[in-house]
């Protein structure tokens, strides 16, 4: 049964309500190990968190200096914290290593503050930015991260954090500035992913008003090339134009977490997949 609620989530299982509950609250994870009936389990997804930019015309984030400023003004190793085990991993790339199409020619990204406040002053906002961060409930923990860093570079956002349902609706209507989101490989090529980057049009997700000619040439010519090498080649293009154009900044690649009852014994799947013909009785 779906439980939108984060702490009604987290105890799901430790209230005997279910035997198991996935997409656990990371906000939660040190209260979770601490509990005697349940167990905790977790596992690296496929899917990369983003921050996704609107570049519609009066947006300031249209403007590439903007985008490069955020992308300098916050340090991902922060993001990560001193968790006993790592639970997110910084992300570099639209894809995660291991998904085909992830280039080993980009370098990762950058944590410069002085950069990031010179490229805002050149971009007219020398007394700083203000702008509204529309995200997921499921998000908010890592939001507010974000939000806290940006803070120091003199960003300043304000987030609108609101369930799934509405979160999506407002997304894919472009009712945004600035969204955090995530977008998942799940057949472990980069094409999946891509189409969210197209020039605007129908059987596309980009909800960025971000268009690039050489991009979308790009990504027709990898969905026809057969020979692994020059699809490879051109991914490798494509990879380096997003980074150079930024329309999304990679993020974190966050481990899937699960809530199960000690006594059951099931391994998470990488497709987060949860089919009851894999939970068995276990030892507790």
């Amino acid at each position: 049964m779906p439980l939108p609620d984060p702490t009604k989530r987290a105890e799901a299982v430790s209230s005997g309500k279910a035997d198991l509950a996935n997409n656990f609250p990371l906000e939660y994870y040190q209260w979770g190990l601490k509990q005697q009936n349940i167990r905790i389990v977790s596992r690296a997804g496929l899917g990369v968190v983003f921050l996704g930019f609107s570049m519609v015309k009066k947006s300031p984030f249209a403007d590439l200096r903007v985008r490069e400023a955020v992308s300098l003004a916050f340090d991902r190793e922060k993001i990560i914290g001193s968790e006993p085990q790592p639970l997110v991993v910084p992300m570099h790339q639209i894809v995660p290593p291991g998904i085909f199409g992830y280039s080993s020619e980009l370098r990762p990204f950058v944590y410069d503050k002085g950069r990031a406040d010179l490229l805002l002053k050149e971009a007219g906002f020398s007394k700083g930015l203000q702008a509204e961060l529309l995200l997921p409930n499921s998000l908010e923990d890592l939001g507010t991260q974000i939000k806290n860093q940006l803070e120091g570079a003199n960003v300043h956002l304000r987030l609108r954090v609101l369930p799934w349902k509405d979160f999506y609706q407002q997304f894919n209507d472009r009712k945004y500035q600035l969204a955090l989101f995530a977008w998942s490989a799940s057949m472990g090529d980069a094409s999946d992913v891509l189409d969210g980057l197209r020039t605007p049009k129908d059987g596309t997700s980009n909800h960025f008003s971000y268009s690039n000619p050489r991009l979308d040439e790009l990504i027709e010519l990898s969905l026809r090339t057969p020979k692994i090498r020059d699809r490879r080649k051109l991914l490798n293009e494509a990879m380096a134009i997003i980074r150079k154009d930024l329309p999304v900044l990679p993020i974190v690649q966050r481990f899937n977490i699960y809530a199960v009852r000690p006594d059951l014994d099931w391994t998470p799947r990488l497709d987060r997949h949860v089919r009851a013909f894999d939970i068995r009785p276990g030892h507790r």
